[in-house]
């Protein structure tokens, strides 16, 4: 018997994109919760001035930019019965020169609504929240320049109040939550004038009321707790003029020309220096690419390669080729390619072994290039005639949002080492719906539901155990994006 050839025809077919989500797994107390202390309440008692202050919590894009790389120094930890050094005095780069103040945004100040919180915290005085950390939910005001505000009192009944991003860490530094949890530094509230807050060179109306100003953190300004070792965030005061601008003159200031021409956010910039404003970004296009799939590959060792070429796309977007059916097999990663009953399997290669047909994307691109996958025959035991064996796949080709990727390792107890794994997710994905490595299932503990393996032991994300539950067991579904 003579096999001539094994091959596959493939032709391409368009198919729509999908939408995208995320995880949410709030494990502390805080200001997005239902029963966080509201500031609207706590002030309908109070019968002095009100002053509306505002806050831009960082979130990777507002804010200045360091002048410097930035380093915090960490003391020496010591064992506090024998004295011995635990933890040697060092510096850490907080961030790079150029760089903006890292975001506060996580997956525990993420609220069903999408947005992202703050909160503001201060003691003594009218409405004192000492013993509830972090405090109140502030307003949003634009949750795109990250901006919030908070109706406080205006008339010297507040000294000092602190800025956060509404997670309570707790107080376990080796703790996940400890780190996702930010916080200002003390803010002076009383005395904004020329030479306490320098950048607020129109001065406030009195030494009070901070009405309509905005505090932006610095990424320059850092420094850690010697005692608790939290790193805890400067900034300064400017005048809000809206829509994500701020700076040093009031709008009634003789100083004062415009909200354009006053505006020292440096997000609202160009290369140019020419003001365009955070929300002016560039127009959506309309997406445009030409993807070639060759005709016919042999699939003894062949391969297929994908070309794409004049891409243009909006951010966020990709070009997805998928597997969409193959005309001899329903689903698994082993392929029948035929000649009348005669048949040769087969395998599809695209980086991993066995490419599965039900969990199909083979290639993806973000610009010009090109990516293969690979043929590989498994068995001619059943190929009893001779000539050409055949398969034909269609694969689609469509325009879709990057999906949302989660890494979890998992303990391999023969190897002795945690092995990575990445999955990826889309809006309203139940957990059911993410394939699990072999060996795995979906395991319940205390009402929380986790990946386990088959005798119990949890799989963890970033060594963390808790963080992989997902955020409603109602419907175990994944909505929101988990980090950054």
């Amino acid at each position: 018997m003579k096999i001539k050839r094994f091959a596959a025809a493939l032709c391409a077919l368009a198919v729509a994109g999908t939408s995208l989500g995320g995880l949410l797994a709030v494990n502390a107390y805080n200001v997005v919760d239902t029963d966080a202390p509201s500031l609207k309440d706590a002030m309908k008692e109070y019968t002095g001035n009100t002053a509306k202050v505002y806050f831009m919590m960082p979130n990777g894009k507002n804010g200045p930019a360091a002048d410097n790389d930035v380093y915090i120094h960490f003391p020496e930890i010591n064992d506090p019965d024998t004295g011995e050094v635990i933890e040697a005095a060092h510096d850490e780069l907080f961030v790079k020169k150029g760089d903006k103040s890292p975001s506060w945004c996580n997956d525990l100040n993420l609220a069903e609504d999408g947005n992202h919180y703050a909160g503001i915290y201060w003691w003594g005085g009218f409405a004192a929240i000492d013993d509830s950390w972090p405090g109140y939910k502030m307003e949003i005001d634009d949750a795109q320049n990250g901006v919030y505000y908070a109706e406080i009192p205006g008339d010297g009944d507040l000294t000092a109040a602190i800025f956060n991003n509404g997670v309570n860490g707790g107080t376990n530094p080796n703790a996940a939550v400890y780190n996702k949890a930010f916080q200002s530094a003390d803010i002076n509230m009383e005395g904004a004038y020329e030479g306490d807050y320098d950048t607020l060179w129109g001065d406030t109306y009195n030494e009070f009321d901070f009405g309509n100003c905005i505090f932006v953190i610095d990424p320059n300004k850092v420094s850690v707790n010697p005692f608790s070792s939290k790193i805890t965030n400067g900034g300064d005061w400017y005048f809000y003029y809206g829509d994500g601008c701020y700076g040093s003159y009031r709008t009634d200031a003789d100083e004062f020309t415009s909200a354009e021409d006053c505006c020292l956010n440096p997000s609202h910039f160009d290369e140019s220096g020419q003001h365009i404003g955070y929300h002016e970004e560039s127009a959506a296009i309309d997406p445009a690419y030409t993807v070639t799939i060759p005709a016919e590959v042999n699939i003894d060792g062949g391969s297929a390669a994908f070309k794409a070429e004049e891409v243009a796309l909006n951010e966020g977007q990709s070009i997805a080729v998928t597997l969409d059916s193959a005309s001899n097999t329903a689903s698994g990663t082993v392929f029948s390619a035929k000649n009348g009953d005669a048949v040769v399997t087969y395998q599809i290669n695209d980086g991993k072994v066995g490419v599965d047909k039900e969990n199909n994307t083979v290639a993806s691109f973000t610009e010009d290039g090109e990516s293969s996958i690979d043929f590989e025959v498994l068995s001619t035991d059943n190929a009893t005639a001779a000539g050409e064996y055949t398969e034909t796949l269609t694969f689609g080709v469509a325009v879709k949002e990057t999906l949302n990727k989660l890494t979890i390792e998992y303990f391999d107890i023969d190897q002795n080492i945690m092995v990575p794994w990445e999955i990826s997710y889309s809006a309203g994905q139940k957990w059911s719906e993410i394939t699990l490595p072999t060996g795995f299932k979906w395991d319940t503990y205390n009402g929380n539901v986790y990946l386990s393996d088959l005798v119990g032991n949890a799989l963890c994300i970033d060594g963390t155990y808790d963080a992989v539950q997902p955020d409603d067991l109602i419907d175990n579904t994944l909505t929101y994006v988990f980090g950054e």
